[in-house]
């Protein structure tokens, strides 16, 4: 048929899912398009650095989507400017995480 186009497909409430999902086209995550590069997440990463009170530099692995960082200090959010700033994959911590606290990032990348 042609100029025939399906509507969206929205799924409201949980989806329980086992195996594998393949997804064609345009998708969308609370209103924000997705595309391949774009399509995963992490979750619960220790970010690189040296924690000794001094070192305010702190890396992730991958370079996350501009404004899906969720960076916590010792299991508290921190607020971006507030506690960090972020340039590409580098954080900047405005203070300088002690040798025993834990710097976790959750973001999509």
């Amino acid at each position: 048929m042609s100029g025939f186009s399906r509507p969206p497909t929205e799924i409201i409430g949980d989806l329980g899912v086992t195996g594998d999902i393949n997804i064609t086209g345009t998708y969308y995550v609370n209103g924000i398009p997705i595309t391949q590069e774009q399509d995963s997440f992490v979750d619960g990463e220790e970010v690189a650095g040296t924690k000794d009170g001094v070192n305010t530099a702190f890396t992730t692995l991958f370079v996350p989507v501009a404004g899906s960082v969720h960076l916590y200090l010792n299991g508290l959010l921190q607020t971006i400017v507030d506690d960090y700033t972020i340039s590409g994959n580098l954080i900047t911590m405005i203070v300088a995480p002690q040798s025993d606290d834990k710097l976790i990032a959750s973001y999509r990348k």
